[in-house]
């Protein structure tokens, strides 16, 4: 009985853990706004490039939140196959520190600067920058990466607040 309860714990944690991971895709011909490939600014960490999947969580939490706010998104690789009547949304990550140093901490934090860039038919539309941080997690990958949802989140909501 005991094994039974063991094997079941861990087939609900391991299926927990890979259902995160999934990226909800629209259809694109009706898609009002195509998320282009998140990226990194120059001169970011070649560590935290090679190393964590900030930019996987972004794209993901951004696809997840956008679609439960009722945003018609989905991602696409191509500026080129975008229509003229879409909205392109670019996310980018800009001054990532894996370990921080904050006067308010024991631990050291992790911090990024979102810059979301709506653009139609080449030219940009709007633009904001947000500046998130975490400290709670027990490496800096998974700080990164839960600054990463958390920004996806952000950009989604504020895409809904702006009523694109």
């Amino acid at each position: 009985m005991l094994l039974r309860i063991i094997v079941i714990s861990i087939v609900m944690v391991i299926s927990a853990g890979c259902s995160s991971s999934k990226i909800i895709t629209g259809d694109p011909a009706t898609a009002k706004m195509v998320l282009l490939p998140p990226s990194y600014s120059e001169g970011t960490n070649v560590n935290v490039v090679n190393e964590c999947l900030m930019l996987q969580e972004v794209k993901s939490s951004f696809l997840t939140y956008s679609n439960s706010y009722s945003a018609n998104s989905v991602a696409s690789n191509e500026a080129s196959k975008i229509r003229t009547d879409q909205f392109s949304i670019m996310l980018q990550f800009e001054n990532v520190a894996s370990n921080a140093f904050s006067i308010h901490s024991f631990r050291p934090i992790s911090e990024a600067t979102l810059v979301v860039s709506i653009m139609k038919n080449g030219e940009l539309v709007d633009k904001v920058s947000k500046n998130i941080n975490s400290k709670m997690a027990f490496t800096a990958c998974g700080r990164l990466e839960k600054i990463a949802k958390t920004s996806g989140k952000y950009a989604a909501k504020w895409l809904r607040k702006k009523g694109y």
